[in-house]
C-alpha cells in the first residue's frame, strides 16, 4: 500500500515537472486511425508538447477602416458595374501601387464588384481610420478599372450565364513552375451546382485583368463544386513543402455550402493547377483534402457521417479564407456570419419551408401542399419574405484553425473532419451597418444575415484585410451599398 502511494507520488511529481516544461499529458482512449486496418481500442498515454505557435485573437490589432471609391458604370447592358453588394473576393498583391505613399500601407488590392456582374478592379490601399463616423475613414484610390476576368474562358462564361446566385474568390501568387509571369487565379461557384451548372470552376488571369486560362475543377459531381469553389489563398510555401503530398501545392480552394450539403462546416483543399497538365478545359486538378465534414447531401464527403464543425449552424456563412503567419504563429482563419441558437429552412420570421413544399407558420398553421400546376404557397410579408437558412441570431466572426492539425491530414494521421476551430473573434464590434435594408422596426437586428465579406493578408507586413459587405449605406437610408475594408495588424 505504502508503495503504491509512493509511485503515485512518483507519478504526479513527474506529471508536474513535465508541465513546467510545456508538456500535457494525459490518458484516452486511442481508436483506428485514418491509415489503421485495425479498430481495436487500447488505452495509451499521450504525450503533446503544448503549442506556442498558434496566432489568437489577442494578436490582432484594429488599425481601423477605409472606404471604396465610388463608381457608376454598367457592362453594356444595364447590369452595374461598381463596388455595390461587392467585396466578396479579395487578394493582396505585394507590388501594387508602387508610386505610393510610404504610409506602412504598401501593395494593393484585387476586390470583385456588384454580385451580379463580379468584374474585377485594382485598388490602392489608404491609411486606415478607426471612428464610429463614415465620413472620417479615407477612400481607396483606383489603379486598375473594373475588367470581366471570365472573357474568354469558355466554361466559366457558360457556369455565369446558367446560375442567378454566384459565388467567387481571388488569389494572387507569384510565378510559377512553367509559367512566365504572376497570376490572379479565380474561383467561381454556383448555388447549385446541378445540370447546366456542373461546370469546371478555377482560372488564373494576368495582373492586367487579360488573358483568362482555364478552367478546372476539383472532382467530376456537384457535392466536389459545392465544397470546393468560393475560397483561395495562398498557402505558405515551407508549410506545403513540409509534407510530400502537399509539396508545391501553394494554393488553397475550398467553401461552405449554408445547409451543410457539401460538408458541416468549411472545407480546405490544397491544389496546384499550373502542375496539372495540360491546363485545359474541365481538367480535374490534383488536390489534397485538408478540412471537410460531414455533407447531407448524397455524393458528399462523408455522407451521412456526422461529422460536424464544432458550434455547427445549417445558417452558418463563411465567406473569406485567409493563412497568417507571423514570426513562428500562423493560423488558417475564416471570416463570416456565424448562426446562433436554432437553425431552421424557412423565412426569418421563424415560418418553416418543409420539404413537401408547404409552408408551417408562426401561428401553427400549415399550408396545403403544392402540385402539380400550383404555385408556390404564400410567403410572409416583407421583409420576412426571404427563403432560406435561417437561425435565432447571427454575429459576424473570424474562426481559428492549427495548420498543425491540417498538417496531420496532409499526412493521413487525422481525418479531414478531425481539425476543429480553436479560437473565434466576433467582429460585430467593428461594423457600421449591421441593419443593412431591413426595417428596423419589423426586423430584429440580430436576423441580418450577409455582414462579413472576404479577406486578405499582406503576409509581409502582417496587414489582414477584412471586408464588411454591403457596410455603407448609402443617402436614402437603409439602402445598402459599398462594402467597408477594415484592418487588423497581426502581432
Amino acid at each position: 500500500m505504502f508503495k503504491e502511494l509512493f509511485d503515485k507520488k512518483i507519478i504526479l511529481s513527474l506529471l508536474c515537472a513535465l508541465a513546467c516544461l510545456g508538456i500535457i499529458i494525459g490518458c484516452g482512449q486511442n481508436s483506428s486511425s485514418p491509415d489503421s486496418d485495425s479498430s481495436t481500442t487500447t488505452t495509451t498515454i499521450a504525450v503533446v508538447p503544448i503549442t506556442t505557435s498558434r496566432i489568437v485573437p489577442s494578436n490582432l490589432t484594429y488599425l481601423g477602416a477605409f472606404k471604396l471609391p465610388y463608381v457608376n458604370e454598367d457592362d453594356g447592358e444595364g447590369t452595374p458595374v461598381s463596388w455595390q453588394y461587392g467585396g466578396t473576393g479579395a487578394t493582396f498583391y505585394p507590388s501594387g501601387d508602387p508610386s505610393g505613399p510610404a504610409d506602412g500601407f504598401p501593395g494593393s488590392i484585387y476586390a470583385i464588384g456588384h454580385d451580379q456582374t463580379m468584374y474585377v478592379s485594382e485598388i490602392s490601399i489608404p491609411v486606415p481610420v478607426i471612428s464610429t463616423s463614415l465620413a472620417d475613414l479615407n477612400t481607396a484610390g483606383t489603379l486598375r478599372d473594373f475588367a470581366n476576368i471570365r472573357t474568354g474562358v469558355t466554361s466559366i462564361e457558360a457556369l455565369w450565364n446558367a446560375a442567378s446566385l454566384r459565388y467567387s474568390d481571388l488569389a494572387y501568387l507569384p510565378t510559377q513552375a512553367g509559367q512566365s509571369s504572376e497570376k490572379i487565379y479565380a474561383c467561381w461557384g454556383a448555388h447549385a451546382h446541378s445540370d447546366d451548372k456542373n461546370c469546371p470552376t478555377h482560372m488564373w488571369c494576368d495582373l492586367d485583368l487579360t488573358h483568362g486560362i482555364g478552367a478546372w475543377r476539383i472532382g467530376p459531381n456537384e457535392m466536389d463544386l459545392l465544397s470546393s469553389s468560393d475560397l483561395l489563398c495562398e498557402i505558405p510555401v515551407s508549410w506545403a513543402n513540409s509534407q510530400s503530398s502537399t509539396s508545391g501545392k501553394y494554393l488553397a480552394t475550398g467553401r461552405y455550402k449554408e445547409g451543410g450539403h457539401a460538408g458541416q462546416g468549411p472545407s480546405v483543399y490544397a491544389i496546384a493547377p499550373w502542375n496539372d497538365v495540360p491546363v485545359s478545359d474541365d481538367t480535374i486538378m490534383t488536390s489534397v483534402h485538408l478540412l471537410g465534414y460531414s455533407g447531407t447531401l448524397g455524393e458528399g464527403y462523408d455522407y451521412g457521417g456526422g461529422h460536424t464543425m464544432t458550434d455547427y449552424n445549417d445558417a452558418d456563412e463563411w465567406n473569406g479564407m485567409s493563412w497568417l503567419r507571423v514570426g513562428t504563429k500562423e493560423a488558417l482563419i475564416f471570416v463570416g456570419t456565424k448562426g446562433h441558437g436554432t437553425a431552421w429552412y424557412g423565412f426569418s420570421d421563424g415560418s418553416v419551408y418543409n420539404p413537401d413544399g408547404s409552408i408551417t407558420y408562426t401561428n401553427g398553421k400549415t399550408s396545403p401542399v403544392p402540385v402539380d400546376g400550383n404555385s408556390e404557397p404564400y410567403y410572409p410579408d416583407p421583409p420576412n419574405n426571404e427563403r432560406s437558412f435561417w437561425s435565432t441570431s447571427f454575429e459576424a466572426e473570424m474562426i481559428f484553425y492549427d495548420p498543425a492539425d491540417l498538417a496531420a491530414v496532409a499526412r493521413g494521421t487525422k481525418y479531414p473532419y478531425e481539425p476543429q476551430p480553436y479560437a473565434t473573434l466576433s467582429l460585430d464590434q467593428y461594423l457600421y451597418n449591421i441593419d443593412k435594408i431591413n426595417d428596423p422596426d419589423h426586423f430584429p437586428v440580430t436576423r441580418n444575415r450577409h455582414r462579413m465579406g472576404a479577406c486578405c493578408y499582406d503576409s509581409t507586413n502582417h496587414l489582414l484585410y477584412v471586408f464588411e459587405y454591403r457596410g455603407e449605406p448609402d443617402n436614402a437610408g437603409f439602402t445598402d451599398s459599398n462594402p467597408i475594408v477594415h484592418v487588423f495588424r497581426v502581432n
